[in-house]
């Protein structure tokens, strides 16, 4: 069994791949910046090493944390675009590079997929110690050899359905719920201020 997906992904999905690499990277910055801090703390204020330096570090800490949550822009994202050339046979998977204009293979054998993330229109190979990369994306529509019933077969124990329209919706109502919460709040505030003002 040969399955073989070659073309470009789409601008959607691309978007969509960067938002998740993102979101896993400013994760893994803040965690790490965190526990920074909290060694930092644990150190230096018993030996008072801070009583100087507090501005400086919340300073420091403001800048670090601003440019964990900056978004890079649309522009810079499709400046290039991903056009990943992946196959899979019943051992091993290869991606094609191109290397100062020489082809090159990258092959890793199919014991090492930790996962497949099944996104709708994308498959995201994720191995073993990783996450989500520019090359190992399989977009279903650009399969050009063999089938997805065959790729699902393949990887039945590995594939974690994403269901990105209940997300967005369930995110959605996530959001709605706490404007509602907010404004009960607000309202119960605006009571508790008019009971006090009548005293």
């Amino acid at each position: 069994m040969k399955i073989e997906f070659n073309g470009p992904i789409t601008e959607k999905n691309q978007l969509d791949r960067m938002k998740r690499v993102d979101k896993t990277t400013n994760r893994a910055f803040l965690i790490g910046f965190i526990f920074v801090w909290v060694i930092s703390l644990a150190i230096g204020l018993p030996l008072k090493i801070f009583r100087n330096l507090l501005p400086e570090l919340v300073f420091f800490t403001v800048i670090f944390v601003g440019l964990a949550l900056i978004r890079t822009p649309k522009e810079v994202l499709l400046r290039f675009r991903l056009s990943p050339h992946i196959i899979i046979t019943e051992e091993d998977l290869s991606l094609e590079l191109l290397n100062r204009g020489k082809q090159l293979w990258r092959t890793r054998k199919l014991s090492r997929v930790k996962k497949i993330l099944d996104c709708g229109e994308v498959y995201y190979i994720i191995f073993k110690f990783g996450d989500i990369t520019n090359s190992w994306i399989c977009q279903k529509s650009n399969i050009v050899n063999g089938n997805i019933e065959d790729f699902e077969k393949l990887f039945a124990e590995k594939i974690v359905r994403v269901n990105v329209s209940n997300n967005a919706i369930e995110s959605s109502n996530r959001r709605k719920n706490k404007c509602f919460k907010e404004v009960e709040m607000l309202e119960s505030l605006k009571l508790q201020i008019e009971e006090i003002i009548e005293m």
